[in-house]
């Protein structure tokens, strides 16, 4: 009897103990997750303060900072658009329109005019102050060389900065989950980690993302911190719940163990955690997204209750995933709207235009919205899916907004057919629906693109709606005198030349519309189908928009890809030395101003080219016959493209053609000091835009191309900024 009481005795020290050790070892793996989320925090907000001088030049523009948050419906005047500047307006002009010498201040159009130097008007006759945004690089100027260096791709759609990204954000996990623990004989280290990391799944998971917003990144931009965050956790979750199960068999309590409410509820939290993780592949979401997106909701509505029913202490971490999920769901509401659009097929595009003209405010250039259709005419079960589309118009215009739906999967062409089988409706065929819009969501952030210098856009296929957008919003801008660009260059890949016809009368009004920014497009086919084309392309093979006398400027041309004349994007006749283009007064304060955008435009060309020795095309001897047409319809239908855009075989070669708009605009910023005052500076270069929409491929070759970009002819830009849209997932 005392042997036992000594023996019972000395087991309740040893047990003590035992428990006690247990208790520390808890409490030290729940500290260590604690600090370790707590260093990654400290990290995040250390890139949140070397952000917020873009931040703050942000909040320097209100039209900027106000918009691109909640779409809403405005009411706008009829005939003027945006900042009270009288609209260009496209209508049938003739050749008699040009003068023998081939100058017409009223309907023909130069572009190279003296940045922010001319006086603009609005439609009372009013002038307009100039008032450029503010313009805050991306990186410091000693800085440029890494920035390249993190542009680089070391897999399609992904960097080397996103690469070191993940790498610290491994190591702190890897960190976490090995210090003073071996993973095979310690079963708990693993399960905590897990749990720590679900915050970060959820938060980076979320539409409307803190974090994102901060840092001036849209969410599809940081959606790869959210799948290597949720795979590290699927990986912990895992091997905790293996080395449990492994020591239970060896026991022979697996069996009972795996009874308990622990135990089952850890059960459930791992099924739903694998299935996430399985469903979520690259097969799933691109030949199955509806699979893909009912998992993924199924799944995360079940792993947080299993995690806290399996472990109560990890309540905090339960919490924040729960609070990132119910913030971003609650302004998605906010952000949801419901309208009537009408839907018209592009057959030539192989698109369907969306026009919802009763919502016509509230984003920026560039962002995008999630689309739902309330209708049983795509199938009874299409309400379900919702998709995301790149706004094709600017804020605040007549039109409203415009969506450009590419006929790829299922659901887009369901609504390609319903589009092209409906009846004639308005102004043409097509049919009215109810739709959810929800958003606008990316977009440039914390990016004022009418900051830059110039812009280049590069984009493909149905990409051109990044394209349009920005475009016209930089115009509007410049014709308010709200932008610092200088000069314009899209250029648009496509797979069939006669994509560009549905296009060409809205691409013709930009570069009528472009008074004070020259803008050229250049659009390149990769393959034309068989059969008759429309008139435009046959017009472009048998006479290109070229004068006979010297080709113009081709991408593809290897005499001088260097320097190309950055003065003769348009192709327009020059008048003889010395005399200044010609003009008729038609009158009005608009036609004033389209002089003296003609008589600057003359000047500027004619200075750069004497400073640059670069040698204007002699179109002297030109007769009359090999004039472009003036942009308009006539232009389109009598098989002309008009001045300022070109058609073109193959691919471009990127690289000249940003150093093309590179030179372009050095030339005009410093041949715009020879009309300043007496004693002024030069006026600044605030860099280089270059935007890219399209397949990760194109994207990655335009960032390899922007790093191509001679260092001192970078840092004499003010920088080259690019911004990325990408499609994939």
């Amino acid at each position: 009897m005392s042997t036992t009481s000594t023996n019972a005795t000395a087991a309740a020290p040893a047990t003590g103990a035992a428990a006690a050790a247990g208790a520390q070892a808890i409490t030290s793996d729940e500290s260590l997750v604690y600090t370790v989320d707590l260093f990654l925090a400290i990290l995040i907000g250390a890139f949140i303060l070397a952000r917020l001088p873009r931040a703050f030049a942000l909040f320097g523009s209100p039209k900027e900072w106000r918009n691109g948050h909640f779409i809403r419906s405005i009411t706008t005047r009829v005939g003027f658009t945006t900042g009270g500047i009288y609209p260009l307006t496209l209508g049938s002009t003739s050749k008699e329109s040009y003068k023998s010498d081939g100058w017409s201040s009223d309907d023909s159009h130069i572009p190279y005019t003296r940045p922010q130097q001319s006086q603009r008007f609005d439609d009372k006759g009013l002038p307009v102050a100039n008032n450029v945004p503010p313009h805050i690089a991306a990186c410091p100027k000693l800085l440029r060389p890494f920035l390249t260096l993190l542009r680089m791709r070391v897999a399609p759609g992904f960097s080397v900065g996103q690469f070191i990204v993940i790498a610290i954000y491994f190591f702190c996990v890897a960190y976490a989950s090995f210090f003073h623990s071996n993973i095979f004989t310690d079963p708990t280290r693993t399960g905590w980690v897990a749990a720590s990391q679900l915050p970060v799944v959820f938060a980076f998971a979320q539409k409307n993302n803190l974090i994102g917003s901060i840092l001036g990144f849209g969410y599809e931009k940081l959606n790869f911190v959210h799948r290597f965050a949720g795979r590290l956790a699927v990986l912990a979750a895992n091997v905790h719940s293996l080395h449990w199960i492994y020591k239970w068999a060896l026991d022979g309590t697996l069996s009972q163990k795996i009874q308990t409410p622990s135990a089952y509820w850890g059960t459930i939290a791992l099924v739903c955690m694998d299935l996430l993780f399985f469903f979520s592949t690259e097969f799933w979401r691109k030949r199955a997204y509806n699979v893909f997106l009912t998992t993924h909701i199924v799944g995360f509505s079940l792993v947080l209750p299993a995690t806290y029913m399996h472990k109560p202490s990890t309540l905090i971490f339960v919490i924040a995933s729960i609070v990132a999920f119910g913030m971003d769901h609650v302004i998605r509401m906010l952000k949801t709207r419901v309208a009537t659009a009408h839907l018209r097929a592009l057959p030539e595009l192989d698109m369907t235009r969306v026009e919802i003209p009763t919502l016509n405010a509230g984003w920026r250039a560039g962002q995008h919205v999630r689309l739902r259709v309330l209708s049983t005419a795509m199938g009874w079960a299409s309400w379900l899916e919702v998709h995301p589309f790149t706004i094709a118009s600017v804020s605040k215009s007549e039109e409203g907004m415009v969506l450009m739906v590419k006929k790829t999967g299922g659901w887009t062409r369901k609504m390609f057919e319903v589009a092209k089988t409906s009846g004639y409706a308005g102004d043409g065929m097509g049919r009215d629906l109810k739709v959810v819009v929800e958003g606008p969501y990316g977009g440039p952030q914390h990016t004022i693109m009418s900051s830059f210098s110039a812009a280049v856009f590069v984009v493909g296929g149905s990409g051109i709606t990044f394209a349009l957008s920005a475009i016209q919003d930089i115009i509007q801008k410049d014709l308010a005198g709200e932008s610092r660009v200088k000069v314009i260059e899209l250029v648009w890949i496509v797979s069939d030349p006669a994509s560009l016809g549905p296009l060409l009368p809205h691409l013709s009004s930009l570069i009528q519309q472009a008074i004070y920014t020259p803008l050229r497009i250049s659009v390149f086919y990769t393959r034309m189908r068989a059969g008759k084309q429309p008139a435009f392309i046959d017009a472009s093979s048998a006479r290109p928009y070229a004068s006979p006398v010297q080709p113009p400027f081709s991408l593809d041309s290897a005499a001088n890809p260097r320097r190309p004349p950055p003065l003769n994007l348009r192709e327009i006749p020059t008048p003889r030395r010395g005399e200044p283009p010609r003009g008729t007064n038609t009158g009005g304060v608009h036609a004033s101003v389209r002089r003296k955008a003609t008589l600057n435009a003359w000047e500027k060309l004619h200075g750069a080219a004497e400073t640059q020795h670069y040698r204007a095309p002699d179109r002297s001897q030109e007769s009359e016959k090999h004039l472009p047409a003036a942009p308009g319809a006539a232009a389109a239908a009598g098989g002309l493209l008009p001045p300022g855009l070109t058609l073109t075989p193959g691919r471009p070669k990127v690289v000249s053609v940003i150093e093309h708009t590179l030179d372009s605009a050095l030339a005009l910023g410093h041949g715009a000091h020879r009309y300043t005052r007496a004693g002024d500076a030069p006026p600044r270069m605030t860099g280089l835009l270059v935007g890219v929409c399209g397949p990760l491929a194109m994207a990655d070759d335009v960032a390899s191309a922007v790093g191509m970009i001679d260092a001192a002819r970078r840092d004499e830009v003010g920088g080259i900024e690019l911004v990325e849209e990408g499609f994939g997932w």
